[in-house]
């Protein structure tokens, strides 16, 4: 973030600063590509990786078919996966840079893709994460009414991640009228909804019926992200969001969050519907830095600086409880020569036990 600072200051020097930004640039590249068994899908791409290569399964949705056309250019040797992961990371992050470049807002975007959890979920979602960053890539295309290259971007998504189809509603959406009074009502009726234990209840039964993810509707996984995601953290974060919405004046940002903040509240135990938010909750880092630079005292910015690395201490203790695999840990270690793995009990696994985790 200091490297960072110094480009933001830096505006007579042009060759000066673009310099800086490639500093920036491979310093966060290769803190993503040297990294090894970090992130709790990275055992599970893992093996996919040498299905693919060995043939020992078909992928016959779209974005796995991309994943295998991905997996098959670096099928030369059995630590592609370090390349294939590393190619992931690099498209995503290269996209996220790039509009932050764009837009004049790398400092204080970065740092809210830092601090409410972003970057962390790069490593845990390889494939929906570039489908996150290719929907923020397309946001400008609402902004200009370009539903033909909005249209062109989801679908590029989708290759990587199917989830990302349903984004396309989004271009309509997007362009309704909310006032500040209807969202807060709203956010105050979720939050109660949250708090009443309904969201619970609602999430058993909509996973209950669907077949493919009946194992998210495990009591002990409710239990296990409930109490990982409520109290400071939760609130935190609905906050930060709510206050992104009614301060922004754009209304294709505003209705944006106020879907993401919607889902949040709604499925906040269940990591299917979180990962889902991501999509809208990515807005933030655009509309983070536009509030923040309209705030002229300097008391008011480090009060809010200081809110939010508090939220992030809050987020890793969390992340980190019962979740070994975030830590970090690079290809130059001990681990990756040994080809070692951090042990992971899943909710679809038969000895998923809560109090195990608990621990």
């Amino acid at each position: 973030m200091i490297l960072i600072k110094i480009y933001d200051l830096t505006n007579k020097n042009l060759t000066l600063k673009n310099f800086l930004f490639l500093l920036i640039y491979l310093f966060i590249i290769m803190f993503g590509v040297f990294r090894y068994d970090v992130g709790a899908d990275y055992e599970n791409y893992f093996e996919v990786f040498h299905n693919i290569i060995n043939n020992y399964h078909e992928y016959e949705s779209l974005d796995y078919l991309f994943l295998k056309l991905f997996s098959n250019l670096f099928s030369f040797s059995e630590y592609g996966y370090l390349g294939l992961f590393g190619a992931y990371f690099i498209i995503n992050l290269s996209i996220i840079l790039y509009i932050l470049k764009k837009l004049d807002i790398l400092l204080w975007g970065f740092f809210t893709f830092v601090t409410f959890g972003f970057l962390f979920d790069v490593f845990n979602s390889l494939r929906q994460s570039i489908a996150v960053a290719i929907f923020l890539l397309s946001i400008k295309d609402i902004l200009q009414k370009q539903f033909f290259s909005f249209f062109s971007k989801i679908i590029i998504a989708s290759m990587f991640h199917i989830s990302a189809i349903v984004l396309i509603v989004v271009y309509f959406i997007s362009k309704i009228n909310i006032n500040n009074m209807i969202i807060t009502i709203w956010v105050l009726i979720l939050v109660m909804f949250h708090f009443s234990g309904l969201s619970v209840t609602l999430m058993q039964f909509v996973f209950l019926n669907i077949p493919f993810y009946n194992s998210y509707s495990n009591t002990e996984y409710f239990n296990m992200f409930g109490s990982l995601n409520s109290g400071l953290g939760f609130l935190g974060k609905v906050l930060f969001i709510y206050l992104n919405i009614i301060l922004i004046s754009n209304k294709i940002y505003r209705n944006i969050l106020v879907i993401g903040i919607t889902i949040y509240i709604i499925g906040f135990t269940n990591l299917n519907f979180d990962r889902m938010t991501s999509y809208f909750l990515i807005v933030s880092i655009l509309t983070f830095p536009l509030i923040i630079k309209s705030i002229n005292k300097i008391n008011i910015k480090f009060f809010i600086v200081i809110l939010m690395v508090m939220y992030l201490l809050v987020y890793f203790y969390k992340l980190s409880y019962n979740n070994e695999e975030i830590r970090y840990q690079s290809i130059f270690g001990g681990e990756f020569k040994n080809q070692e793995f951090k042990d992971r009990i899943y909710p679809w696994d038969d000895d998923f036990v809560f109090e195990k985790n608990s621990k």
